[in-house]
């Protein structure tokens, strides 16, 4: 009798044990479902923040090629504004200045001439922007050969 009084103690100690085991399993199990959803979650915010920062990335972009355009732009009409300013006082003493002695007058012309011939010879020159008149008769009679050539072709 004692024998089974003990074992049946026994066994419901180990049944008492085993349901505790089940309470933690069943509450443990509650708690890792709640923790692998906030991961989830968490893991969709960081997502939407990555795409947001990305989005203000390209907004700041956007912003700074539009700020450096307008310094660009400041500055062409800042150096603009000098040159006008430049030319006006240019003109403005050209005005005030006496009238020129004959041999002035004519060394004056004579460095004008010198200015003219230099831009003339620029333009005319394949040193120039534009390849020179040469280079530019080239190309003019290059397309006109295109042309003539899909003039013919119809």
């Amino acid at each position: 009798m004692r024998v089974l009084e003990a074992f049946g103690e026994e066994v419901s100690a180990q049944l008492l044990q085993h349901s505790i085991y089940l309470n933690h399993w069943y509450s443990l199990r509650k708690r890792i479902r709640h923790v692998q959803k906030e991961k989830l979650e968490l893991r969709q915010e960081i997502l939407r923040l990555k795409a947001e920062k990305e989005q203000v990335a390209l907004r700041m972009d956007g912003v700074r090629a539009r700020s450096e355009k307008e310094g660009h732009d400041s500055k062409h009409r800042l150096s603009a504004s000098n040159l006008m300013h430049d030319i006006d006082m240019a003109v403005d003493q050209g005005r005030e200045a006496a009238d020129l002695s004959s041999p002035a007058r004519k060394e004056a012309e004579l460095g004008n001439l010198e200015l003219t011939i230099s831009q003339v010879a620029e333009n005319a020159s394949s040193r120039g922007p534009t390849g020179g008149l040469l280079h530019q008769l080239q190309d003019f009679n290059a397309m006109l050969e295109r042309a003539a050539t899909v003039l013919e072709s119809r």
